[in-house]
This record gives structure tokens, C-alpha cells and sequence, in this order.
């Protein structure tokens, strides 16, 4: 396959966001930027890079991107920016001194409900029903059924809009290493992409056929195509059999779950999973690996699987498995049906003790409008893209793949780090030569596993349903409970315990949170049987 010049930069990893012009809320000001007249004030916003790079030099609270949003709403802003891996971490610290800054950006974290219950963050209905813009990427609809905190009502904060989002989950492959060692033909079981890791550790020793990256008490991620194979979810302690009656049993509990121990044991012990994978708690670490060592199979989000393509090395969608380790309809491989067009776990709340909530929203706002937009995805007219007369944009290699733009996306936490996939998929197409016709099979794979997920049946939506019924004791122990669980896997998996240890551990460990479980189940019996508002 010829490569053209041009390096495909990926934007980012991890999570997500969208766009257009903000109205105003309340009626305060008008569409299209803050009223001149107001007094110019100085905003505090905690945020995260989300795994991204930030130059060098770089000041976050005065650059291209973060001005267009501060002019919009006639602010100044002191912009702390977590990196991803210290975010749950910088988070309970910021929320446990009760000193919030007028935005908080919070991701995946259960202490931030507690703090929404104690009245730390303002209510955002009135300001978002007067917003259009917002409301055009965060549906009206599913933000009133899912966007309000379960226990008070109140809509304390904006998720991140995963509007542009593909629907479904899969894994990738990297092409030359696909095309040499499985001879272009796709490997229909988990047992068949393992020979082809085989013989890619023969010929290139030093290879990482399968690397992980272990976030918090999280291991495995971007790296689970084979537990959800055998149908666990292996971020979860306890989780909802694909087939069952709804309620919820310890991860541990599943039948398969031993034997996809077994699994990925004997990766290890062969070297295919990489023998550094417990330390590798970085996710910069990851990147370097799947950059660097010949690592085969990556699983992710189609929406952020997008953002591995037509870079070098190239990387190609897997379609869906048809031979399972499970029967077929315990397994789940791919094919994620999405709950909603939001992304839940990222919020942007107003702090109850700002002095500027209405400037604080105007910046918010500013977050949202289509210059951002467009200066994050695809970069400047001229430099990194062209217009055309029919409005159509062509791509400038050099300037759309300049490293030294890509932080733009850490303001991106409203439109969905996946957003902008116009200007990815035109990247994408002057990157490689068409006829190879790789990205044909890119898009017919995006497209089929997206369909597949549409049609899907919604999930029983345990998150935002039952969890109000939990009390915050119960809730809070869920990492701690994870934890244990991922120390126990890990320990079985690197030989540190054999086989009756393995299982004796987890017969200790599902009599030590036996209530955690008890408190779930009667939280569905409550809410879902008895149906319990």
C-alpha cells in the first residue's frame, strides 16, 4: 500500500463532546457573544487534558482555542487542566475541600453525585431551556428523562454530547501486521486471532501482540475484546448477564469467567499479553506500545475508533466474531447499543458558591460555538483545509496534521472527543491511496457494526435507574470493590496464586460484598418489579 507524506495525528483517547453557537439563558444577553457593556470578570475552571499532549509553552488560559469562548462571554479564565490519569484522584481532593472554581469538568466519578445531593452545583434547567444552540447537540428530550440527578430532580449539570457518536463497540487490527501473519483473511474466534499473535511473537520476539492500559482499579482497558467474548465486563464488579432475568451477579459469579481467566493467563505465559501489563497504568505508555511494538488488536468505541485509522501504523476495523468461547447470546463482543445520545459520565457543572453563574454560562456557552468547532476539528482556512465553491473542504496535510493543534480538543468537552468525524474521514481519504481500497472496508465495517447496534434493544439502564435507590455508603465502596477484584485476576494471571487459591479468593470475596450485591438487586426489585418512582 503507498502512504502519502502526510502523517495522520489522531485527536484524542478516551472520551467525548460536540458543538454550534450557544444562546443565551435567562434571557441575559443575545445569541452570538456576551453584551460588551458587562463587566469583564475572571472565571476558575477545572477540566482534563483526557490523555491529551499539551505543548510545551502552551498557556491554557490564553491560546487560539480557549479565547474564542472567553470573547463570546467577555470573561478572562484561570484554566487548571488535570491529566487524565490524575483526574478521579484531583477530582475527590477538589470535592472533599468544598472550594469549587465556577466550572467543574468532572469525568466517571461516583463522589460527584454525593456533591450534586449536598447542593455544591447549581441547577442548569433554566439556563439550558434557554439555550437553543446547547439544545441542538444535547437532546431536550433525553436530557429531561436521563440528564437530572436521580435523588433530588434537579439537572445540575451538561453531559458531553455524543451526538456525531457510530453506535457499537469492536476491535482493530494493524494492517501490515493483519496482512502478514493472518493473511488478510479475518480470523473468525478468539482461538484463531491467538495463532496469528503466535506466529507474529515467532518472527518479531520482541512484539506486545496484546497490550493494556489499567486506569484506577480498571485493568484491561482497551484491551477486553476477549473477556466480552466470553461475555464479562471486566470494569465492573458486578454487572447484568446478556441473558438472565435482569438482576445483577458478581462479575466472579459468571460461569465463564474462570475459564477467560484461564484465557488470558496462558497470554501471558506465552508473552502475547505483555509481561509488563499490571505496571502500565499510563496511558501514554499504551500509546507507545501500540506505536511502537507490534501490539495486533486494540479494542475500543467505534466512535474513537476512528481516530486510530489511516494513521501509521494503519489500523483496520475487525468485523464481529461468529464463533464464540459461550453460547453466542451470553457473549458480548461488539455491537454496544447506546443508551442515549449524551455522554453521562462527563459533566460540566456551575459551582452553587460562583459569584458570576450567568458569565459562567455565557462561557459554557462559548464552548459550544461553531468557530470552536470548527478551529478544533479541522484548524484554520488556508493552513489545514481549503474551501471549496460547493462547500465542500479538501484537506492540507501538513497544517491538518501539525502535532502542535491537537490539544485544541481538551476545550472540546461539551461537542465529544469524537466529534469533528467529517474532518477525520476527510483526512482519513488523502492519507492513503484509495484503490487499495482500505477505505471502502473501513466505512462498509463503521457502517455494519453501527446498523447492527441501532437495532439493538436499549439496556436496562441500571446506572440511572436503580443507583438513586443505593445509598451513597454502598455506592461509594465500588472502586475499593473493583479494586479487589482486579487484584485478585491479576494475581491469578501472573502465577502469583494457582488455580484453588484462585477460587478460594473468590469465594471470600463474594461473602465480604455479598450486601453490595443484596443492596443492587433490591434497588431493581424496588424500581423495576415493583416499580418503585
Amino acid at each position: 500500500m503507498k502512504i502519502k507524506t502526510a502523517r495522520f495525528l489522531a485527536m484524542a483517547f478516551a472520551a467525548i463532546m460536540l458543538v454550534s453557537a450557544c444562546g443565551s439563558a435567562g434571557g441575559a444577553g443575545t445569541v452570538g457573544g456576551a453584551d460588551a457593556a458587562e463587566e469583564r470578570v475572571t472565571l476558575r475552571v477545572f477540566s482534563t487534558d483526557a490523555g491529551i499532549t499539551i505543548p510545551q509553552g502552551v498557556n491554557t488560559s490564553d491560546n487560539p482555542y480557549v479565547n474564542i469562548a472567553k470573547e463570546y462571554a467577555n470573561v478572562d479564565v484561570n484554566y487548571e487542566i488535570v491529566p487524565w490519569g490524575d483526574m478521579q484522584t484531583r477530582t475527590n481532593l477538589l470535592l472533599a475541600s468544598g472550594d469549587y472554581p465556577d466550572i467543574v469538568h468532572t469525568a466517571y466519578n461516583d463522589n460527584v453525585e454525593s456533591a450534586e445531593d449536598a447542593g455544591g452545583f447549581l441547577n442548569l434547567l433554566p439556563y439550558f431551556e434557554n439555550s437553543p444552540v446547547v439544545q441542538s447537540f444535547i437532546n431536550k428530550d433525553e436530557y429531561l428523562k436521563y440528564g437530572s440527578n436521580t435523588k433530588t430532580g434537579e439537572y445540575y449539570a451538561i453531559p458531553m454530547s455524543a451526538k456525531e457518536f457510530p453506535e457499537g463497540r469492536n476491535f482493530l487490527v494493524r494492517y501490515d501486521l493483519f496482512q502478514q501473519y493472518a493473511g488478510g483473511v479475518f480470523p473468525s474466534s478468539i482461538e484463531g486471532w491467538v495463532e496469528v499473535a503466535r506466529k507474529l511473537k515467532a518472527d518479531r520476539p520482541n512484539s506486545k501482540p496484546f497490550s493494556v492500559w489499567n486506569a484506577g482499579s480498571s485493568i484491561f482497558n482497551y484491551a477486553d475484546m476477549f473477556w466480552e467474548a466470553y461475555g464479562i465486563n471486566i470494569h465492573t464488579g458486578i454487572m447484568q448477564p446478556p441473558t438472565g432475568d435482569g438482576t445483577f451477579v458478581f462479575t466472579f459469579q459468571r460461569p465463564a469467567f474462570i475459564e477467560a481467566a484461564k484465557f488470558h493467563k496462558m497470554l501471558y505465559d506465552e508473552g502475547l499479553l505483555s509481561k509488563t501489563w499490571i505496571t502500565n497504568t499510563d496511558i501514554s505508555t499504551f500509546n507507545d506500545d501500540w506505536r511502537n511494538s507490534d501490539v495486533l488488536l486494540i479494542a475500543d468505541n467505534c466512535q474513537q475508533s476512528e481516530l486510530y485509522l489511516a494513521r501509521e501504523p494503519l489500523w483496520v476495523l475487525v468485523p464481529p466474531l461468529t464463533e464464540y468461547p459461550v453460547p453466542a447470546e451470553e457473549a458480548n463482543p461488539n455491537n454496544t447499543k447506546r443508551l442515549s445520545s449524551m455522554d453521562l459520565g462527563h459533566r460540566v457543572h456551575i459551582s452553587a458558591s460562583s459569584k458570576y453563574p450567568d458569565q459562567a454560562w455565557k462561557f459554557i456557552e462559548g464552548l459550544c460555538s461553531p468557530e470552536l468547532y470548527d478551529l478544533i476539528f479541522w484548524g484554520e482556512e488556508g493552513v489545514s483545509y481549503s474551501q471549496n465553491a460547493d462547500g465542500s473542504r479538501d484537506i492540507i496535510p501538513e497544517g491538518f496534521n501539525d502535532p502542535d493543534r491537537a490539544y485544541g480538543l481538551v476545550y472540546g468537552f461539551i461537542f465529544g472527543y469524537g466529534s469533528g468525524l467529517e474532518a477525520a474521514r476527510a483526512a482519513r481519504r488523502g492519507a492513503v491511496d484509495p484503490q487499495e481500497g482500505y477505505f471502502e472496508a473501513i466505512e462498509i465495517t463503521l457502517d455494519s457494526i453501527d446498523k447492527v447496534a441501532k437495532t439493538l434493544k436499549t439496556p436496562f439502564e441500571s446506572a440511572s435507574v436503580v443507583a438513586d435507590l443505593i445509598s451513597d455508603d454502598i455506592r461509594a465502596k465500588a472502586d475499593e470493590m473493583l479494586a479487589e477484584q482486579s487484584s485478585i485476576v491479576s494475581e491469578y494471571i501472573m502465577g502469583v496464586i494457582d488455580d484453588a487459591q484462585f477460587e478460594a479468593r473468590i469465594a471470600d470475596y463474594t461473602a465480604k460484598w455479598a450486601y453490595y450485591l443484596d443492596a443492587y438487586n433490591q434497588a431493581y426489585t424496588d424500581r423495576v418489579i415493583n416499580k418503585i418512582k
